[in-house]
């Protein structure tokens, strides 16, 4: 009698132990689960492609709408050639490596690089004046174009004359100098234009996309 008690003893106790290894096998998988969910989820994020920067449809749309371009350039070579002719006179084209000789002022590719011997200056007051491919930066001036003509070029007043082409606090202007010698103040003295044909002429084809 005893040993069918052991027994049954025996068997109760097997069935409970393997009833609690299998609640704890299970309680493990339930919480294995949402660990690989989440790695799964984690990974879908990391591989999404990167969605397209508004600052970048805004710098090109910047870049087509700056007040200079290469076609803005040749309109202004364009204009040139039929005001000079009406003028009776012949400009070229300057720009940074070449360059016009003022009376032995080179520029502007020494603006450039920080080598002019004359600061450039307008009104007796030095004026911040670089050259730039589009018309922007940070400077007053933003030089866009350089004309120069020779002394043989102008039977009238047979003096040199450079015309700089400026965008001047986003505006254009035109400066043009003769000045055929240095000054104590290490000036390279200019003045707005007077020819009211040039300047109108150049800001036209600023003002026009």
């Amino acid at each position: 009698m005893r040993s069918k008690i052991l027994i049954s003893t025996t068997l109760v106790t097997t069935v409970l132990a393997a009833g609690l290894i299998g609640a704890k096998l299970g309680s493990n998988s339930l919480k294995t689960a949402p660990a690989t969910s989440h790695r799964t989820s984690s990974a879908k994020q990391i591989n999404n492609p990167p969605v397209s920067s508004p600052a970048t449809k805004h710098s090109a749309a910047a870049s087509t709408s700056s007040p200079w371009s290469a076609n803005k350039s040749q309109q202004l070579a364009k204009f040139m050639l039929n005001w000079a002719s009406q003028m009776g006179q012949h400009y070229e084209s300057y720009y940074p490596g070449h360059d016009f000789n003022l009376y032995g002022v080179i520029f502007p590719t020494p603006l450039t690089n920080g080598t002019m011997n004359l600061h450039p200056a307008v009104d007796d007051h030095a004026i911040d004046l670089q050259w730039s491919d589009d018309g922007t930066g940070n400077h007053d001036y933003n030089l866009v174009a350089v004309y120069g003509g020779s002394a043989s070029s102008n039977d009238r007043y047979p003096v040199l004359t450079m015309y700089l082409f400026t965008l001047h606090n986003e505006k254009p202007e035109v400066l043009v100098t003769q000045q055929n010698q240095g000054n104590p103040e290490g000036y390279l003295y200019f003045k707005p234009t007077d020819n009211q044909a040039l300047a109108s002429g150049f800001a036209s084809i600023v003002n026009h996309n």
